[in-house]
């Protein structure tokens, strides 16, 4: 429902809110985080909103937020559920008038382009078909899928995706925690990818080789690429160690903890944020140069 400082996007919107953990990549999910947080104060008297006196496994719709991107006048892109998953099972099964109100919402909103990205691309599949089936709907053309991936067991997640009807397709590849294989036939057909280490609590380091890998092999395919982050684990070429926690891979690689706010935007000197459908938004043109 706000600006976002996610790279990608320039706002956010969630219709209905509620996950649950389904792989590594969500061990140290920030929504979870910051819902559990604000769950805790409320139950210890904390005047703040209804939707955290529950737990944030429960999905809860609160009222006036489906229609609120009818509101928004200025054309931006926005991430769907960024508290949450759109194609969270729970929500498809007891809300499915929710998820196509606002599936409506998107294709009435045409000005906007929408950002959905889930964990869960075959639950996506189902409730695409029934959507085009019930409804006639789906293929947006300002209605962007993608499916996010953090490790080589999940690479499968890309295949299901490709066979959604979207504008755009898209993989994000973050946070990414550990190398990949396979991946140009698997990024066939595929748009764009977001590439980033992790960052808050807990966070895991990314290996440089990692993300260069996918980099490189997204150009070799023809994909738009988009470098959003280090995370809060740095190559310690890049950065001042100063007494700051070091993690040395197995091939000897150091990387140096210095939090995502000092880590730099770029990729060694590149600053690497190509996107599909077209330039990007005043707000990202903004954010790439104050990387540089």
């Amino acid at each position: 429902m706000s600006k976002t400082g996610i790279e990608w996007t320039d706002r956010t919107w969630n219709p209905f809110l509620g996950c649950r953990k389904v792989s590594e990549g969500c061990r140290n999910c920030y929504a979870e985080r910051l819902h559990e947080t604000r769950r805790q104060a409320k139950l210890a008297g904390k005047r703040l909103p209804e939707q955290y006196a529950r737990p944030f496994s429960e999905v809860q719709v609160p009222p006036g937020r489906v229609r609120a991107p009818l509101r928004w006048l200025k054309p931006s892109r926005i991430f769907v559920n960024s508290m949450g998953d759109f194609f969270y099972e729970p929500a498809v099964e007891e809300f499915p008038e929710v998820l196509v109100e606002a599936w409506k919402v998107m294709t009435k909103a045409s000005w906007h382009t929408f950002q959905i990205l889930t964990k869960r691309p075959e639950t996506m599949l189902s409730f695409l078909e029934k959507l085009r089936r019930d409804h006639g709907l789906g293929g947006e053309p300002n209605i962007w899928l993608g499916v996010s991936v953090e490790s080589q067991e999940h690479l499968d997640r890309i295949e299901p995706l490709k066979q959604a009807p979207a504008a755009i397709r898209f993989v994000s590849f973050e946070p990414l925690l550990g190398p990949l294989d396979g991946l140009v036939p698997a990024l066939s057909g595929i748009d764009w990818v977001i590439v980033g280490g992790e960052s808050g609590p807990g966070s895991r380091p990314m290996h440089p080789d990692w993300a260069r890998s996918i980099l490189e092999r997204a150009a070799e395919a023809g994909v738009m690429r988009f470098f959003k982050q280090w995370g809060d684990w740095v190559p310690d070429e890049l950065v001042a160690r100063k007494n700051r926690p070091i993690f040395t891979f197995p091939d000897g690689r150091r990387v140096v903890r210095v939090g995502k706010r000092a880590a730099p935007g770029h990729f060694f000197g590149e600053v690497v944020h190509e996107w599909p459908g077209g330039a990007p938004s005043v707000t990202q043109r903004r954010r790439t140069l104050m990387l540089r």
